[in-house]
C-alpha cells in the first residue's frame, strides 16, 4: 500500500517542524510549538484513506472473535485437566443402566451358532 500525498507532506512539514524547533541547552530534547504539531497530527489522521481506518477496525473484531472463541473453548472443555479428571470419575462411579456387556468371546460364538442355524434351514438372507 502506498502512503496518500497529504499523509507524506504531513509527515514532511512534523519532520521539518521538530528539525527546525529551538534545543534546549545541554540535552538532545528541543521546544516545539504544541498547537502547531497538534494541528499537523490532526491533519495527518484526516488524510488517512478509510480502508486503514476499516482494517483497524477489523483488528479490533478479530480480537473480540478471538476472546470469545476461546471463552467458549474453555466452557466447553469445562476449565481444563481438573474437569477431564471429575468427568471420568463420575462415569468410572455411575451405576450401570442395563445388563452388563457379555465376553465379546462369547458374543462372537452366538452369531456362529446364529449364521449355522440360518444356513441349515435354507436361510439366505435378505437377498
Amino acid at each position: 500500500m502506498t502512503m496518500q500525498p497529504e499523509i507524506v507532506e504531513r509527515l514532511d512539514d512534523l519532520t521539518d517542524l521538530i528539525e527546525t524547533a529551538k534545543a534546549l541547552p545541554l540535552s538532545q530534547s528541543c521546544m516545539v510549538p504544541r498547537a502547531e504539531m497538534l494541528d499537523l497530527i490532526d491533519d495527518a489522521r484526516a488524510s488517512l484513506p478509510e480502508s486503514v481506518l476499516a482494517a483497524e477496525q477489523v483488528l479490533i473484531r478479530r480480537d473480540q472473535i478471538l476472546a470469545d472463541a476461546q471463552a467458549d473453548a474453555d466452557r466447553l472443555v469445562g476449565g481444563g485437566a481438573g474437569a477431564h479428571e471429575s468427568q471420568h470419575r463420575e462415569w468410572r462411579d455411575a451405576e450401570p443402566v442395563g445388563p452388563p456387556c457379555p465376553d465379546p468371546r462369547l458374543v462372537d460364538q452366538r452369531f456362529a451358532d446364529v449364521e449355522h442355524d440360518c444356513s441349515d434351514d435354507g436361510y439366505r438372507g435378505h437377498g
